[in-house]
């Protein structure tokens, strides 16, 4: 039983919302809804798909003419992203703050369908140093959503990498000397390349 009050507080998710399905172009997705608190009766869910980059960040909502409420079917325009679900629920306190669900995996052309390729990894074709300028070159396929972060070792670890978007053309200015590695990430895969900076 629950004691309605015109100062009851918003509800409280207790567990955010998922998605189960496949995230290959053509499959269907599914939201599985957030789980509330008990402090009062769910009246009203609002949920929204959105689209996200490769990392799972930088999402959009994704407009409702291509969406229902608690089903998305995967097109062209979703491969090389990840998909998350936001979810909201009312209760006599009004609305709760949004909680949204974990990114899928990155979205996916269905291997051998026609006119559908799997996406190629992009790569670094060289890297040159100029003093402690490090310059490199990147062969990005379309689709392929390169993010690169330099390294440098220290003993024996490499560090946290830091990813960033990244272009045909990567410039860094590096602090110190030692050790370097280079590395563009992409829908296809991992590019590395180890060098020193004197």
């Amino acid at each position: 039983t629950w004691s309605f009050t015109a100062n009851a507080p918003p509800l409280s998710v207790r567990s955010a919302p998922g998605i189960s399905g496949t995230a290959t172009i053509g499959q269907s997705l599914f939201h599985m809804a957030a789980q509330w608190d008990d402090t009062g009766p769910v009246l009203e869910t609002e949920v929204t798909w959105m689209r996200c980059d490769a990392e799972g960040a930088n999402c959009v909502d994704l407009p409702s003419e291509l969406r229902e409420q608690f089903r998305l079917t995967l097109g062209p325009a979703d491969v090389g992203h990840r998909i998350r679900v936001r979810e909201r629920a009312r209760s006599y306190g009004g609305w709760s703050a949004p909680s949204q669900s974990n990114p899928t995996a990155v979205v996916r052309a269905r291997v051998g369908s026609i006119g559908s390729t799997r996406p190629r990894a992009a790569r670094i074709q060289f890297v040159r140093v100029i003093r402690r300028t490090v310059r490199a070159s990147v062969l990005a396929p379309r689709g392929s959503n390169p993010r690169c972060t330099l390294l440098r070792r220290h003993r024996s670890s490499w560090g946290r990498p830091r990813f960033r978007r990244c272009g045909a053309f990567v410039t860094y200015r590096v602090s110190r000397s030692g050790t370097w590695r280079l590395v563009i990430r992409s829908v296809g895969g991992v590019s590395v390349r180890t060098f020193r900076v004197g």
